[in-house]
This record gives structure tokens, C-alpha cells and sequence, in this order.
């Protein structure tokens, strides 16, 4: 990500909002790469692979974008980027209704990647509310959000541990459901390790 982010330094500079839809229609298009013939684990690190689980940075690399176009101009609340999102994630609930799966997560898919643009919208207009003083149960919300985004190399590290411990035994992924309440059984964990430690 390093890498790419010093390389892109002076288009993310000059960043306005025709480079951010440059930006989309490249990491859009890059999904319909020929996955299956990319076969060196480097390349895979870019652009994703059938034979790798990596997490493609040129296609996820908008989003990065999208964030300095936000930070660059002020951009908080407005309802024409609430709609455009979820304009965007449409396919991805239309596969997800119709055929009782997301669309193609590794390698990452077109339908996959612009779906979740409607839930980084709403968690950056969570995190724009956090910046504001919040009393009573919000503040306890933020106030957990906040310890989370603190440690948040903490959680992914014990997540992945806890993840991957319980990858092969009776405990596996069984169904959506399962992966929710999974979810949150990690996030109380790690909170209560987070606390002892």
C-alpha cells in the first residue's frame, strides 16, 4: 500500500473529483482482470489472483481516494453521495437476495467492491459524529468505537488468531447468522482482553 501511495503521490495531490471517477472506473475495471493467469504472488498482491487470498490494493486503492476527495474538500453529510452509494451497492443486495451469497469476495468482484460503498459512507459519517462531544449512551458507543480504533492492529491481530483457530473445527462457519452473532462474540472477547491487558 506503501508502495502504491508513494507512486500515486502526485496524482492523490491534484486530487479533485474527475481523478476520484478516474480512480473508480480503474479499480471498477481492474476487477475483470483474467484472475485464474495471474500466478506470481507479487503481481497478486496488486491486482488479486484464484490463486492467492490477498486483498487486491489497486481495486481497493478508490476507496483510498475517496477518502482524501472527502478530507480534501470537507465533505460530511450530503444525501446525493448517500443516494449515489446506495445506487452502487444495489447489485450486491439484488446477488445477495436473489442467490443467498455476496458477490465474489477473493478475488475481489466489481459488484463486491463498489456494494460496500454505502457502509464506508455510514462509518465515516460515524466517525464525523465522534468528533462531537456525545453525552449518555452515544457517548458510550463512540467511546467503545474509539477504544477499537485506538487498538485497532490489537483486533485485527487477535481476530485473526481467533478466526483462524476455529478455521477447521466444529465451530466453522455454517451460515450468515452464524458469522454475525461470530462477530460479535470476537468483538466481547477482545474487548475483555483488551481490558485485563
Amino acid at each position: 500500500m506503501l508502495l502504491v501511495g508513494m507512486i500515486c503521490f502526485p496524482v492523490f495531490e491534484r486530487m479533485n473529483g474527475k481523478i476520484l471517477l478516474l480512480s473508480a472506473l480503474i479499480s471498477g475495471g481492474l476487477c475483470f482482470l483474467p484472475y485464474d493467469r495471474i500466478q506470481n504472488s507479487w503481481l497478486a498482491l496488486f491486482v488479486g489472483s484464484r490463486h492467492y487470498v490477498t486483498f487486491p490494493i489497486l481495486q481497493y486503492s478508490f476507496f483510498f481516494a475517496a477518502g482524501i476527495w472527502f478530507c480534501r474538500n470537507g465533505i460530511r453529510w450530503r444525501w446525493q453521495i448517500l443516494v449515489l452509494s446506495i445506487c452502487l451497492g444495489i447489485p450486491c443486495f439484488y446477488c445477495y437476495r436473489t442467490n443467498g451469497y455476496l458477490p465474489e469476495r477473493f478475488p475481489v468482484s466489481v459488484w463486491y467492491l463498489f456494494g460496500g460503498c454505502l457502509f464506508v459512507y455510514l462509518y465515516y459519517l460515524l466517525a464525523c459524529a465522534m468528533e462531537k462531544p456525545q453525552t449518555g449512551i452515544l457517548r458510550k458507543v463512540t467511546g467503545y468505537f474509539e477504544s477499537a480504533g485506538a487498538g485497532s492492529l490489537y483486533y485485527l491481530l487477535f481476530s485473526n488468531l481467533m478466526i483462524f483457530a476455529l478455521d477447521c473445527s466444529s465451530f466453522s462457519f455454517r451460515s450468515v447468522g452464524y458469522g454475525y452473532i461470530y462477530f460479535i462474540v470476537i468483538l466481547l472477547v477482545i474487548g475483555y482482553f483488551k481490558r485485563l491487558a
